[in-house]
């Protein structure tokens, strides 16, 4: 069975659009690390092509800064920064950042995927827009985690159902089956539709065209209790999109698919149905 890579790139999106959403930075982009290097590969708010696939190499310019210390680092002045090196200063330079920070996404003891956010004025770097900055790594890392962990329990799943088809006792069999239902539970995280397809489709191959009826459930989604959540503590839709990383649209989406199959027509009903059912504190 092929596994599943674990770069949740739309989770890497969501986080540039939330870095440039609201101007607090003028353009976003990262890089998916791996042998201590880093090639830039998504951009949102870029004026131009320079930075477009350029490789970050550890302890190079501000990103390869973070990816040696594992720590996010910001240069309120690039250019003049004496705390990097500047072999990047004429890509830099030609997307006109003069104040960068750069975040990695640590997973474990690795990193994943370097998230900058850039400013095209000389500014300090305060400490709400370093923690949002780092909140958004955190999102990125927290799926890539989901991922993995879901991709290593298919593989063992797919092991132990060899060994079911060779014959095993009822106790074997319901020990699949629970760490199935754990797995199940694993995909309800997934807040992208297209990583759940993809999961759905890696189950089926290992526990059969039942799977797919069982990974879709009428149980609410993380996101959907995410959503619903934040409704219970009384935040509106802009601050539930903006702490979530996701478009105000989205965030009625979500509450209105969590009304539907809650069977209640209200917001606030849903927090009451959802707190009934033991789903939300």
């Amino acid at each position: 069975m092929s596994g599943i890579t674990p770069r949740p790139q739309s989770a890497v999106d969501r986080a540039l659009s939330a870095l440039t959403a609201k101007e607090r930075f003028a353009v976003s982009f990262s890089g998916w690390a791996a042998d201590a290097v880093a090639p830039l590969s998504a951009f949102s708010g870029t004026v131009g092509q320079s930075i477009h696939g350029l490789v970050i190499e550890t302890n190079e310019g501000l990103g390869g800064k973070a990816l040696a210390l594992q720590k996010p680092v910001a240069a309120a002045n690039y250019h003049s920064s004496r705390e990097i090196t500047h072999r990047y200063d004429r890509e830099v330079r030609a997307e006109q950042i003069k104040t960068l920070v750069a975040v990695p996404v640590v997973v474990g003891r690795n990193v994943r995927a370097l998230l900058y956010g850039g400013l095209r004025t000389r500014s300090g770097i305060g400490d709400d827009l370093l923690r949002f900055a780092f909140s958004a790594a955190k999102s990125v890392a927290w799926e890539i985690s989901v991922e993995e962990e879901v991709q290593r329990r298919l593989r063992s799943a797919e092991a132990d159902r060899v060994v079911l088809e060779r014959g095993s006792s009822p106790a074997r069999t319901q020990e699949l089956t629970e760490q199935f239902a754990e797995l199940r539970d694993l995909v309800r995280l997934m807040p992208d539709e297209e990583t759940r397809e993809r999961l759905e489709a890696l189950g089926e191959a290992v526990f059969g065209t039942e799977a797919r009826g069982q990974l879709r459930s009428d149980t609410l989604s993380a996101r959907e209790l995410e959503v619903v959540a934040q409704v219970a503590l009384g935040h509106r839709n802009a601050d539930i999109a903006e702490t979530l990383f996701l478009k105000q649209s989205t965030v009625k989406a979500y509450l209105g698919s969590a009304m539907r199959k809650l069977g209640v027509k209200g917001r606030y009903q849903a927090v009451i149905a959802a707190r009934a059912q033991r789903l939300i504190p």
